[in-house]
């Protein structure tokens, strides 16, 4: 018997905290068991099975939570940092960490209002991903307005490119969208469009659907993300 989610409620475990005010970090499962992904607090049903592998890669909600109140300025004594160095030669100086989530929070700020934050998860359980707030629409954009931007999946990549240089905008995904595609073509003549490798049909399904609606772009394929290339790759890629 396959075993499926059937729906969402508050976790007592998160509740005894004075989180999960929300009440939808514990799911049900159709076993009887239950799985927290914020704390990982769990019961057995029916049978055992591995809630692991059911665990989404990344969730998003278009409601911006409250970020955990225990957040302080990323550092180097914190997990988050040394993941990013693999990646990024300067680390951002406006990221922050949750010692009690165990998060690298990236916040998203946008005429001095924070619209939205992603928190990059790195305990055991859980999505990798967790976004809070409306992105799929906007155009959050690193670097220089005057330059061609490059359409990338995810913000470290496209801090990795201002870092080269050029300018960069997240897509939190692998899809541009009407409304975003809108506001790009009115304030850019030309984009770039840079997926990871995994997305080469994407890429070329957005890349017609940029066609179709006017919106002019140059496709960039690599055999890595962006993030995992040197500057000067990416700026050869730019230039």
């Amino acid at each position: 018997m396959t075993t499926r989610v059937i729906g969402k409620t508050r976790c007592p475990n998160c509740a005894k905290r004075g989180a999960d005010t929300r009440g939808d970090n514990l799911i049900k499962y159709s076993d009887g068991g239950t799985y927290c992904f914020a704390c990982g607090f769990s019961s057995n049903g029916n049978k055992k099975i591995n809630r692991r592998l059911e665990e989404p890669t990344s969730t998003v909600e278009d409601d911006i939570r409250p970020m955990p109140e225990d957040i302080e300025p990323l550092t180097s004594k914190h997990a988050g940092w040394h993941w990013l160095k693999q990646y990024l030669e300067l680390i951002p100086n406006n990221l922050l960490w949750s010692s009690s989530q165990q998060w690298l929070i990236f916040p998203y700020i946008e005429n001095g209002v924070l619209f939205a934050w992603q928190a990059r998860n790195f305990k055991e359980h859980g999505p990798k991903w967790l976004t809070f707030g409306q992105v799929t629409d906007n155009i959050y954009i690193l670097g220089d307005t005057s330059k061609v931007p490059i359409l990338v999946e995810d913000i470290v990549s496209a801090m990795k490119i201002k870092q080269a240089g050029g300018t960069a905008i997240p897509l939190f995904g692998c899809t541009i969208g009407l409304k975003r595609s809108q506001k790009l073509m009115a304030r850019f003549k030309l984009v770039s469009l840079w997926l990871d490798p995994d997305k080469r049909k994407e890429t070329v399904l957005e890349a017609h659907k940029a066609f179709k609606l006017g919106l002019h772009m140059r496709v960039v394929l690599s055999d890595a993300d962006p993030k995992e290339h040197t500057v000067d790759q990416i700026r050869e890629q730019i230039y």
